[in-house]
Protein backbone atom coordinates (compact mmCIF):
# COMPACT_ATOMS: atom_id res chain seq x y z
CA UNK A 1 0.00 0.00 0.00
CA UNK A 2 1.35 3.15 -0.82
CA UNK A 3 1.74 6.37 1.49
CA UNK A 4 -1.10 8.64 0.01
CA UNK A 5 -3.59 5.50 0.20
CA UNK A 6 -2.29 4.88 3.92
CA UNK A 7 -2.79 8.87 4.34
CA UNK A 8 -6.66 8.01 2.96
CA UNK A 9 -7.27 5.05 4.74
CA UNK A 10 -5.94 6.25 8.16
CA UNK A 11 -7.56 9.53 7.63
CA UNK A 12 -11.24 7.86 6.67
CA UNK A 13 -10.95 5.39 10.00
CA UNK A 14 -10.25 8.53 12.22
CA UNK A 15 -13.32 10.33 10.72
CA UNK A 16 -15.60 6.90 11.58
CA UNK A 17 -14.09 6.70 15.08
CA UNK A 18 -14.07 10.39 15.90
CA UNK A 19 -18.30 10.05 14.48
CA UNK A 20 -18.99 7.13 16.52
CA UNK A 21 -17.06 8.88 19.44
CA UNK A 22 -19.55 12.00 19.32
CA UNK A 23 -22.76 10.32 19.28
CA UNK A 24 -21.38 9.63 22.91
CA UNK A 25 -20.15 13.02 23.64
CA UNK A 26 -23.84 13.73 22.49
CA UNK A 27 -26.40 15.52 25.81
CA UNK A 28 -28.40 12.86 26.93
CA UNK A 29 -31.37 15.11 25.89
CA UNK A 30 -30.26 15.04 22.51
CA UNK A 31 -32.14 11.50 21.93
CA UNK A 32 -35.31 10.81 24.61
CA UNK A 33 -37.25 8.35 22.43
CA UNK A 34 -38.62 6.46 25.92
CA UNK A 35 -42.29 8.39 24.76
CA UNK A 36 -44.79 8.72 21.86
CA UNK A 37 -43.89 11.47 19.68
CA UNK A 38 -46.60 10.42 17.50
CA UNK A 39 -49.53 12.15 19.48
CA UNK A 40 -47.13 15.19 18.59
CA UNK A 41 -47.19 14.99 14.67
CA UNK A 42 -51.04 13.78 15.04
CA UNK A 43 -51.74 17.22 17.38
CA UNK A 44 -53.64 20.72 15.20
CA UNK A 45 -51.61 23.39 15.30
CA UNK A 46 -53.69 25.08 17.89
CA UNK A 47 -53.40 21.65 20.40
CA UNK A 48 -49.46 21.96 20.00
CA UNK A 49 -49.15 25.71 20.66
CA UNK A 50 -51.78 24.62 23.95
CA UNK A 51 -49.44 21.91 24.73
CA UNK A 52 -46.56 24.56 24.93
CA UNK A 53 -48.32 27.03 26.99
CA UNK A 54 -49.14 24.52 29.33
CA UNK A 55 -45.58 23.49 29.31
CA UNK A 56 -44.33 27.23 29.64
CA UNK A 57 -46.81 27.54 32.88
CA UNK A 58 -45.66 24.77 34.10
CA UNK A 59 -41.68 25.56 34.35
CA UNK A 60 -42.94 29.46 35.09
CA UNK A 61 -44.70 27.72 38.59
CA UNK A 62 -41.67 25.79 39.45
CA UNK A 63 -39.21 28.57 38.77
CA UNK A 64 -41.57 30.56 41.00
CA UNK A 65 -41.79 27.61 43.67
CA UNK A 66 -45.60 27.36 43.37
CA UNK A 67 -45.41 23.57 42.06
CA UNK A 68 -43.54 21.10 41.98
CA UNK A 69 -44.12 19.49 38.86
CA UNK A 70 -41.51 17.40 37.02
CA UNK A 71 -39.81 19.68 35.09
CA UNK A 72 -37.74 17.10 33.03
CA UNK A 73 -40.71 16.46 31.93
CA UNK A 74 -42.52 19.79 30.98
CA UNK A 75 -38.95 20.46 29.40
CA UNK A 76 -39.31 17.41 27.15
CA UNK A 77 -43.34 18.17 26.45
CA UNK A 78 -42.28 21.32 25.13
CA UNK A 79 -39.13 20.83 23.24
CA UNK A 80 -41.47 17.95 20.99
CA UNK A 81 -44.34 19.64 20.80
CA UNK A 82 -42.34 23.09 19.35
CA UNK A 83 -40.44 20.47 17.12
CA UNK A 84 -43.86 19.45 15.68
CA UNK A 85 -45.28 22.76 15.08
CA UNK A 86 -42.91 23.82 11.26
CA UNK A 87 -44.90 20.71 10.11
CA UNK A 88 -48.16 22.31 10.75
CA UNK A 89 -47.06 25.81 9.35
CA UNK A 90 -48.10 25.73 6.35
CA UNK A 91 -50.20 28.90 6.50
CA UNK A 92 -46.89 31.16 7.66
CA UNK A 93 -45.29 33.28 5.25
CA UNK A 94 -41.30 32.17 5.05
CA UNK A 95 -40.14 34.93 7.07
CA UNK A 96 -42.38 33.48 10.08
CA UNK A 97 -41.30 29.97 10.05
CA UNK A 98 -37.54 30.76 9.67
CA UNK A 99 -38.63 33.07 13.34
CA UNK A 100 -40.64 29.82 14.75
CA UNK A 101 -37.34 27.59 13.84
CA UNK A 102 -35.36 30.34 15.45
CA UNK A 103 -37.42 30.37 18.72
CA UNK A 104 -37.68 26.97 18.87
CA UNK A 105 -33.59 26.10 18.53
CA UNK A 106 -33.13 28.48 21.18
CA UNK A 107 -35.90 27.25 23.43
CA UNK A 108 -34.10 23.83 22.99
CA UNK A 109 -30.57 25.90 24.20
CA UNK A 110 -32.20 27.84 27.04
CA UNK A 111 -34.34 24.58 28.05
CA UNK A 112 -30.92 22.46 28.44
CA UNK A 113 -29.49 25.54 30.39
CA UNK A 114 -32.54 24.99 32.83
CA UNK A 115 -32.25 21.67 33.87
CA UNK A 116 -28.94 21.86 34.42
CA UNK A 117 -29.74 25.26 36.66
CA UNK A 118 -32.28 22.65 38.18
CA UNK A 119 -29.84 20.10 39.09
CA UNK A 120 -27.96 22.41 40.68
CA UNK A 121 -30.59 23.93 42.82
CA UNK A 122 -29.86 27.73 41.38
CA UNK A 123 -33.04 29.18 41.62
CA UNK A 124 -32.24 32.70 40.53
CA UNK A 125 -30.88 30.89 37.29
CA UNK A 126 -33.61 28.94 36.89
CA UNK A 127 -36.14 31.97 37.07
CA UNK A 128 -34.13 33.47 34.26
CA UNK A 129 -34.64 30.87 32.26
CA UNK A 130 -38.06 30.06 32.49
CA UNK A 131 -38.85 33.76 31.82
CA UNK A 132 -36.44 33.48 28.39
CA UNK A 133 -38.20 30.44 27.74
CA UNK A 134 -41.78 32.09 28.45
CA UNK A 135 -40.38 35.17 26.04
CA UNK A 136 -39.62 32.81 23.40
CA UNK A 137 -43.08 30.72 23.30
CA UNK A 138 -44.98 34.46 23.08
CA UNK A 139 -42.82 35.17 20.11
CA UNK A 140 -43.41 31.83 18.83
CA UNK A 141 -47.65 32.38 19.36
CA UNK A 142 -46.91 35.82 17.94
CA UNK A 143 -46.57 34.15 14.31
CA UNK A 144 -50.12 31.95 14.63
CA UNK A 145 -52.61 34.85 15.43
CA UNK A 146 -55.83 33.01 13.98
CA UNK A 147 -54.57 29.53 15.39
CA UNK A 148 -54.23 31.01 18.97
CA UNK A 149 -57.73 32.98 18.94
CA UNK A 150 -59.27 29.77 17.58
CA UNK A 151 -58.26 27.60 20.69
CA UNK A 152 -58.79 30.98 22.97
CA UNK A 153 -62.22 32.34 22.52
CA UNK A 154 -63.78 28.69 21.13
CA UNK A 155 -65.45 27.15 18.04
CA UNK A 156 -68.14 28.92 17.62
CA UNK A 157 -67.41 32.34 17.00
CA UNK A 158 -68.77 34.03 13.62
CA UNK A 159 -65.99 36.34 12.53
Amino acid sequence: MNTSKMRTALALSLMVFYSGAQSFAEPKNADHDGHDHSKYEKATLPQLLEIMEESVEELTSIASGKASHDAEASIETLIDAAQALPSKSNALEEKQILRVKSAIGSMQTIAMKLETALHQNSLSEVEKYAGQIGKLFALVEAQYPEATHQEHEGHDHNH
